[in-house]
């Protein structure tokens, strides 16, 4: 696995410091998580929104952008999980 190999373990040692310990699976999955957060903010900035502001119908297309960007990941991820499993 990634987190066992040495350049993994010196990008660790290299990002942690004395309060705070970082994981290389951490820092992956990062990019993954930050779709899923601004899908739930879109959500909730657009339950606020009033439905005649111009940018309400912006909102709800980035929403749904954003949630096909999230099946996708989620998809790639099951994809990954399962080609693991057979080797």
């Amino acid at each position: 696995m990634l987190e066992e190999r040495p350049e993994a373990k010196a990008i660790e040692r290299d990002l942690s410091t004395e309060h705070k310990v970082v994981q290389i699976s951490d820092l992956i999955i990062k990019p993954f998580q930050r779709p899923l957060k601004y899908q739930l903010l879109l959500k909730d900035y657009h339950q606020k929104t009033d439905s005649m502001h111009p940018d309400y119908m912006y909102l709800k297309e980035a929403i749904s952008c954003f949630q096909r960007v999230n099946q996708q990941n989620n998809l790639s991820i099951d994809h990954k999980e399962k080609l693991h499993t057979l080797v």
